[in-house]
């Protein structure tokens, strides 16, 4: 956990820093364990980034966190700012966390 939290804000900045299979446990990682801080980095990273890849897995992982009104403010976030053919991405991902379902 403490690796990815030093890693995650070169990755904030560098995008191309870690091969794209590492960035999705980087991303859930650090979401998970993290705060609104590090949400807001990786709505950023979904909303600024042009790698279609990178986008997936940005939405995979802001649903993966452990805090409750964390998980409501994705699902609000999904309904104005996620693409149609995506949305089940974020859902799912928030569906995924046992307290997404409650």
């Amino acid at each position: 956990i403490q690796q990815a939290k030093n890693r995650f804000p070169s990755f904030t900045t560098n995008q191309t820093s870690l091969p794209l299979d590492m960035t999705l446990l980087l991303m859930k990682t650090v979401v998970r364990n993290g705060g609104e801080q590090e949400l807001n980095e990786v709505i950023k990273i979904y909303e600024t980034t042009s790698d279609a890849d990178l986008k997936i897995q940005a939405l995979k992982s802001i649903g993966f966190t452990s805090q409750p009104h964390q998980i409501q403010r994705a699902l609000e976030y999904s309904l104005t700012n996620v693409r149609t053919q995506d949305f089940y991405v974020l859902i799912s991902s928030c569906a995924s966390m046992p307290h997404g379902l409650e």
